[in-house]
């Protein structure tokens, strides 16, 4: 996906319909994400949550790429509902030619939160954190970025590049 392809992908009504992965293999993931401890306060409910693209496919995002899907809560204030506005009005921005892709694609995946505060609310630090997406019970430490694919933890700032020598990300915790 790139700024020059959009006109053809993302800004086309339906599009997203048809890269969209299907339920068997999103609720097969979101099973054992949340059999392997990626809950919220022990929840494991599937019917709690949204298999959720960390970058939307309104936005670009890898339809299937599990680095990219996690379980992301309904049962809070700040959970799917409120990531799916701010998801839909950088979409809007982006075909509007208000935002650049990459530019909307690095404020969702870097901070959503604060893209929901900047983009929706039109403020900035005034409401409570979101709820972090959950770190597994197995032991992670709490200020892990990432499980890597070879069982190491990535403690860094940013999704950009973590994991990068542990053969990519197995999952994202925040």
């Amino acid at each position: 996906m790139t700024q020059a392809t959009i006109s053809q992908t993302i800004c086309v009504s339906g599009w997203t319909s048809t890269m969209r992965p299907s339920s068997s293999v999103t609720t097969a993931l979101k099973v054992r994400q949340l059999s392997t401890g990626y809950s919220y306060n022990g929840d494991t409910s599937t019917a709690d949550y949204e298999e959720d693209h960390l970058i939307s496919l309104e936005l670009g995002g890898a339809a299937s790429a599990e680095a990219n899907l996690w379980p992301e809560p309904y049962n809070v204030a700040e959970g799917a509902r409120v990531k799916d506005q701010v998801e839909n009005k950088l979409h809007a921005m982006i075909c509007s030619g208000s935002i650049s892709l990459a530019a909307a694609q690095t404020a969702i995946a870097t901070d959503w939160w604060s893209a929901y505060q900047l983009y929706v609310t039109g403020t900035t630090g005034t409401a409570p954190a979101p709820v972090p997406v959950p770190v597994p019970g197995t032991g992670a430490p709490a200020v892990a970025l990432a499980l890597c694919k070879d069982g190491s933890y990535s403690f860094a700032a940013h999704h950009q590049g973590a994991c990068s020598s542990h053969g990519g990300v197995a999952v994202f915790y925040r």
